[in-house]
């Protein structure tokens, strides 16, 4: 369950060799990668929807 839904301060780039992953810093200082970013670097389509809010679906299906 979310308790409160934070924002992000700061937002960049993390360079995996020539990938470029986008990455943020919420207001508690948890430094997070974009799901979008991440998916596109694993060469896999966003749905840009969740059904399950804690985890993104290709790592929730896996885990079932």
């Amino acid at each position: 369950m979310v308790d409160k839904i934070l924002n992000a301060t700061h937002e960049g780039d993390l360079l995996i060799g020539e990938i470029s992953v986008p990455t943020a810093v919420l207001e508690d200082g948890t430094r997070v990668i974009i799901s979008k970013g991440f998916l596109t670097a694993l060469g896999r389509p966003w749905k840009g929807s969740y059904k399950n809010l804690a985890l993104p679906n290709f790592i929730a299906k896996n885990l079932e």
